[in-house]
């Protein structure tokens, strides 16, 4: 144990209480004093765990890593802090927690080049890097993690590749202060960047607080940048990745970043399932002109093959361009063809879009993947900010997909599937001013605005665009044409009539009184077209977030069971 002292350390590796713990047990060890090091791995209690077992432990200082690293493209071990464990592999970490602060201010040079991408250097509340067949399970972070610059960061792990975070808490705040000129930075709520990794039953609670990078509720970026970059074949570096696996988990902490999810920032070649955000995600600061490019309630940015099975999203979505229920944006590293699948997903949470290209419910740009959306549902409402100089044009609303990237049709696009979903939601025009919004091009769509594929399937689906609203006293002026509103697609390859079937669509223009209302029945509606149930089921839901506008029950909130609409 260390107790009210502060040691400044030296080399490669350093820990409060032990540096190196080789085939060893750490148990019932403790840091109460202040520990900095310049070493590759530095740990409030052990610096370095191979095939040892660490356990009830605890720091309740600051561990700081204060150093100088260079070469980082050659040498990938540099800098890598945590709470209680610098780093380990092939060892267990458990029941210990972490109430100090953990930082990180680097001064870093690459072959000569300050400030470049930092994929190396992990800061997080437990461990800094969490090597192949480490577990991380039953421990807590209380304290703040902050960076002054740093590529990962997370509540429990900075980095893990190969390792399992599982049963374990955040409640410290994750900050970084400094810009990084041309880097790339990822924090997430559990883990700043899982490669090949499992996170389950883990829980973030605190808010992430990064105006400059890439952040996650529980995960942030799936990838190594770094090793992409080393390697040069990027095939060959996704190839050679495992599936991720988030389950279980939970993100209550607001996410503000400029690239925010409200699960996972970045994902590749990854699973989430039966996980939940409540978090906001998603900041705007017009004074000061920052703000979150993509934001959405379960990933930011999808770059390899990604399935979402029972993950739902109740928090706010705040952005100025790519803003959506569930994904901002799919698209591959390769620009081959990848799949997406999303089931029994669920948005409740509203959508703020602030920017020139509009909001959509789930998704909001697709591109070269095939995209499969089944069981699911929006019922966040739609608000969009116009501007009042006309320099946003071609606003586009939609209660599913924005678009798929598409310039006609093409096999590079992919193939779109949407079946048994349902859209409830009203959509908010905040006219600031502007002339008109048909000349700043407003579009309201009720599944897509933009589906350029020549495989596109729409069936078994409710749209009920509730209304069509606008701020501005002039709303005959302000008001989106009827021509721009329709039930279905703005543009697409095909005609509804050709992709649509057993699908119920109304949507009501609050201003001009029309409403869109159509049955395409090609076979053979019954009126119970859409039923989805059991979305809860088997979760460890908290009963007293999950109750929204009678979509769930209010026995247990264990049962999503929507009936279909009724025609007018």
């Amino acid at each position: 144990r260390v107790i009210g002292e502060t040691n400044t350390l030296k080399g490669s590796r350093a820990g409060g209480v032990i540096g190196y713990a080789m085939n060893s047990e750490v148990r019932d060890s403790y840091n109460n004093g202040t520990i900095e090091a310049s070493g590759d791995y530095l740990g409030g209690v052990v610096g370095y765990a191979n095939l040892s077992q660490v356990e009830n432990c605890y720091a309740t200082v600051s561990a700081v890593f204060t150093g100088s690293v260079s070469n980082v493209f050659t040498k990938t071990d540099s800098g890598n802090v945590g709470g209680l464990v610098g780093g380990a592999e092939s060892s267990t970490i458990a029941n210990c927690f972490n109430a100090g602060p953990t930082s990180g201010t680097w001064g870093v040079s690459a072959d000569g080049m300050p400030n470049v991408p930092l994929a190396v250097l992990s800061t997080g509340g437990i461990i800094g890097f969490a090597k192949t067949q480490a577990i991380v399970t039953d421990c807590y972070n209380l304290g703040l993690i902050s960076c002054d610059i740093v590529a990962n960061g997370g509540g429990i792990a900075g980095k893990s590749d190969g390792a399992t975070i599982q049963n374990c808490y955040n409640k410290g705040s994750l900050t970084s202060t400094t810009n990084l000129e041309g880097g790339i930075m990822a924090f997430g709520g559990i883990v700043g960047s899982p490669i090949n990794s499992t996170i389950l039953k883990c829980t973030n609670y605190a808010g992430i607080d990064y105006y400059y990078g890439y952040a996650g509720g529980i995960a942030g970026m799936g990838i190594d940048v770094l090793l992409m970059m080393m390697d040069g074949d990027v095939n060959s570096y996704l190839e050679n990745l495992t599936i991720t696996t988030i389950q279980n988990c939970y993100n209550y902490g607001n996410v503000e970043t400029v690239i925010a999810g409200g699960i996972v920032c970045v994902a590749a070649k990854s699973e989430v399932i039966d996980c939940v955000n409540a978090g906001v995600v998603g900041f705007y600061d017009a004074v000061n002109r920052m703000y979150t490019d993509q934001a959405a309630g379960v990933a930011a940015m999808v770059v390899g093959d990604l399935t979402l099975n029972r993950v739902y999203n109740l928090g706010d979505i705040i952005g100025n361009n790519y803003v959506a229920g569930m994904i901002a944006m799919t698209q591959s590293l390769t620009g081959e063809i990848m799949t997406v699948n999303l089931n029994h997903c669920f948005n409740a949470g509203d959508i703020y879009g602030h920017g020139s290209n509009g909001a959509a419910g789930i998704i909001y740009e697709v591109v070269s993947t095939n995209l499969n959306i089944t069981n699911s549902a929006n019922v966040g409402d739609i608000h969009v900010i116009l501007s009042n100089n006309g320099f946003y044009n071609r606003v586009r609303v939609s209660g599913l997909i924005g678009t798929n990237g598409g310039s006609g049709a093409g096999s590079n696009v992919g193939s779109i599937t949407i079946s048994n979903c349902i859209v409830k939601m009203g959509v908010y025009f905040d006219c600031n001013g502007a002339s008109s919004i048909e000349e700043n091009g407003g579009y309201v769509a009720g599944i897509g605005y933009e589906l350029q594929t020549n495989s596109l399937v729409v069936a078994n689906c409710a749209i009920n665009i509730t209304g069509i609203y606008y701020d501005d006293e002039d709303t005959s002026v302000n008001a989106v044409p009827d021509a721009n509103v329709n039930p279905f697609f703005i543009y697409s390859v095909q005609e509804p009539s050709q992709v649509v079937s057993n699908t119920y669509a109304l949507i009501t223009n609050n201003t001009t009184g029309t409403q869109n209302n159509v049955v395409l029945d090609n076979g053979g509606m019954d009126g119970n077209f859409v039923y989805v149930e059991g979305m809860f089921d088997g979760m460890a839901v908290p009963v007293n977030i999950y109750h929204i506008d009678g979509y769930i029950t209010s026995t247990g909130q264990q049962t999503f069971n929507v009936q279909p609409f009724v025609a007018a």
